[in-house]
């Protein structure tokens, strides 16, 4: 479905980071759940599409173009606290869905391109764009494959600046790019463990959007590298599973590097409860920041409950300071998914993205595809810092026949290790999708954000509502139209809050 509204800055179900980076990266190769932190996602008609679980058209290539059109008015047009000019405003767009599945390559792509044009004289337009895209190329069959995943999006500078309707014209609207390739193997040591393998190298990239300037400087582009190495036990033993994971990764742009060896132990008491110890030693350097060579380890126990249900609780050191990790999954009849977690950890904005974006293609391979999401919308606000990170997060889903709701809340405390400061965020966010007859939908999206306690951004709020009605017309045409608020902090020091309220009518065409 067509992109309807601005991009929403609140989170999905897929985040948090595991806060030992070699167990982070051990879960990102051997499929496990790791999840995006603070993620950023669209407005309810795009957020709400899944992707596809089962696919049982017989080609082995499939393309969907689109085109859409829409019709709208803003009382804001570049959603500047300054100077505030009304417009009509249309909007075109293109793009389509490609999906690869032979022998050898799984792919699937989901992109389009905007164009936006004003009557307001002297206005600016402009295009953006958005895109996600995900591959395996199967080398050795069941054992070695390149990988390769990429996403861009539009986004705001920091979570209190924004629209109701993304697109070009907008104050500090960014567009920001990240893209990963690498081999990953995986095999068997014997009967004794499975080994897993990967290396990755990823680039992030931001650039404002058409004639959308940013009142502050854009982060730097970067490289990221990563390599794993790991050996897992599994289910051959019931009463003890055993894991050995080794990793290093290098943020290009901060020249930061780590290195680390972790081993943990999950030992059985009971049927459905676990016991976790690891231990190992990590090293990591940032010339004038960081020199960093600690003894890591951590103790705590897994709960299992409902065949799909875990809880788990950690805490350990690193860094030289004590942390905390914990995680929980619920899922009731493939109707309710309940999620909560707070890690703690060392990482670079570069490293974050990339990180969190690997992690949320993982998290959708594992979840159920009635609770996947189609879409990536980035962490938190935007910066080219070192930082110790504690996220709080969680998420709420649930399914009816014809209705679905979503809430979620995530807490984020950046402390910079290389710069004086920090940077404290809250988003809060509702999404209700109802289908009122099998050709007619309604969505209503809300959220709510703030920045504190931040020596980047002026701290503020932001509110947003957005309310969408869509027409089927007929298999391949829908039809549309809705209206939404939005109140937010201007970035620029005496500029104070900005709004602005929008309506439209959209028009989408699909070529099967």
């Amino acid at each position: 479905m067509m992109n309807w509204g601005r991009n929403r800055r609140g989170k999905s179900a897929a985040k948090g980071r595991e806060w030992l980076l070699a167990t982070a990266s051990a879960c990102l190769i051997t499929g496990g759940a790791a999840h995006a932190q603070d993620v950023r996602r669209q407005p309810a008609p795009l957020r709400g599409k899944q992707l596809a679980p089962l696919r049982t058209d017989p080609r082995s290539v499939i393309i969907v173009p689109r085109v859409s059109a829409m019709a709208g008015y803003t009382d804001n047009v570049a959603v500047d606290s300054a100077i505030k000019k009304s417009s009509p405003f249309v909007r075109g767009g293109l793009g389509g869905e490609i999906t690869v599945n032979t022998q050898r390559l799984k792919a699937d792509l989901d992109g389009i391109v905007h164009y936006d044009a004003y009557s307001h004289g002297g206005t600016p337009k402009g295009a953006s764009w958005q895109a996600l895209g995900s591959s395996s190329y199967g080398i050795i069959n069941q054992a070695l494959t390149l990988d390769a995943n990429g996403t861009v999006f539009a986004t705001g500078r920091s979570t209190t600046v924004g629209s109701v309707q993304d697109r070009a014209g907008v104050t500090d609207l960014v567009q920001v790019a990240t893209v990963s390739i690498g081999p990953r193997l995986t095999t068997t040591l014997g009967d004794a463990a499975d080994l897993n393998a990967s290396a990755r190298v990823g680039y992030v990239s931001y650039w404002a959007v058409d004639s959308s300037a940013s009142q502050l400087p854009l982060p730097n582009d970067g490289a990221v590298f990563n390599t794993a190495i790991g050996a897992d036990t599994g289910l051959r033993r019931t009463k003890l599973r055993l894991t050995a994971y080794a990793a290093y990764t290098r943020s290009q742009e901060q020249h930061f590097e780590s290195g680390s060896g972790i081993a943990s132990a999950y030992v059985k008491v009971f049927p459905n409860l676990r016991l976790i110890a690891r231990g190992g030693y990590e090293d990591i350097v940032q010339p004038g920041v960081l020199d960093i060579r600690e003894a890591v380890w951590s103790a705590g126990a897994e709960l299992r409950f409902g065949g799909k249900s875990t809880v788990s609780v950690e805490r350990g050191k690193r860094y030289g300071r004590n942390v905390w990790n914990s995680d929980l999954q619920i899922e009731v009849l493939n109707h309710l998914l309940v999620s909560a977690r707070y890690n703690e950890g060392l990482t670079t904005s570069e490293g974050l993205l990339d990180e969190s974006f690997q992690q949320f293609v993982g998290r959708n391979g594992a979840l159920p595809a009635i609770f996947q999401t189609s879409n990536y919308q980035g962490a938190g606000n935007l910066n080219s810092n070192t930082f110790f990170l504690k996220s709080a997060s969680a998420d709420i889903v649930y399914i009816w026949p014809t209705q679905r709701l979503e809430i979620s809340i995530s807490q984020s405390n950046q402390t910079f290790l290389d710069a004086p400061g920090r940077d404290k965020t809250i988003d809060a966010s509702l999404a209700y999708s109802r289908t009122i007859r099998p050709d007619l939908l309604f969505d209503v999206v809300a959220d709510y954000g703030k920045t504190y306690s931040s020596t980047r951004f002026v701290d503020g709020e932001r509110y947003n509502i957005l309310a969408i009605v869509s027409y089927k017309l007929n298999p391949t045409v829908t039809l549309g139209f809705g209206g939404g608020h939005f109140t937010g902090q201007s970035q620029i020091v005496g500029r104070g809050r900005t709004s602005e309220n929008t309506g439209f009518l959209s028009i989408e065409k699909r070529f099967k």
